[in-house]
């Protein structure tokens, strides 16, 4: 297993962070979670300048876009009806059908088995959601040990990285609000600074999406 030492503070930093992407690209918007958004969004860890003027960004689309058109958008990208512009699912991605509960979904529940990792999901849903796997990954660095910072490693770099910028640049191509399409950037800024911080080289898979 690759090692790899993150100090507490960070780790609980990262927790933090993927936690919020896991809400917000695996559930329905709602005016409760923007309401819940807008303060952590004026103390977001600035990773980068880039980081700062997305957060920035959406803020204001919060403040001006029509609450109603961020729904559309999250139905439009991940829900349809009809083809999806940008589906959250690794298998779509890796499987040459791009068919769901792929080969990746398979070796991603074999893991999650492997390290007692569980989650309560309405019917027979693939485990690799980005949103389940943002909150696996919270919930690893939330525990702060060692041995949890190792399997989030691996978590990364076989089972996220190797899609997971395929589909924020597809959530960015397609989004029609300020509010999707720079979350979408802040979370390819976040997995980047943790791809670099961890010194991981994902495991190279073809996509076929």
């Amino acid at each position: 297993m690759l090692e790899s030492h993150f100090d507490p503070q960070q780790a609980q930093v990262t927790s933090a962070v993927t936690g919020i992407f896991h809400h917000v690209f695996y559930e329905p918007p709602t005016e409760a979670f923007f309401n819940q958004l807008r303060p952590l969004l004026a103390c977001w860890p600035q990773l980068s300048n880039a980081s700062e003027l997305m957060s920035q960004q959406i803020s204001e689309s919060l403040e001006h876009d029509n609450w109603h058109a961020i729904y559309e958008d999250y139905h439009r990208l991940f829900v349809g009806p009809g083809t999806r512009l940008a589906y959250p699912w690794g298998s779509v991605y890796t499987d040459k059908e791009n068919l769901l509960f792929g080969a990746s979904t398979i070796s991603l529940e074999r893991f999650f088995k492997q390290h007692g990792i569980a989650f309560q999901t309405a019917g027979n849903e693939p485990l690799d959601h980005i949103g389940l796997l943002l909150a696996a990954l919270s919930g690893l660095f939330g525990n702060a040990n060692q041995t949890s910072i190792n399997t989030a490693t691996v978590l990364l770099n076989e089972h996220i990285l190797p899609w997971a910028y395929r589909f924020t640049e597809l959530v960015t191509l397609h989004a029609q609000t300020i509010y999707y399409r720079n979350l979408a950037k802040l979370l390819t800024i976040t997995l980047h600074d943790l791809q670099c911080s961890l010194a991981l080289t994902p495991s190279e898979v073809t996509l076929y999406k």
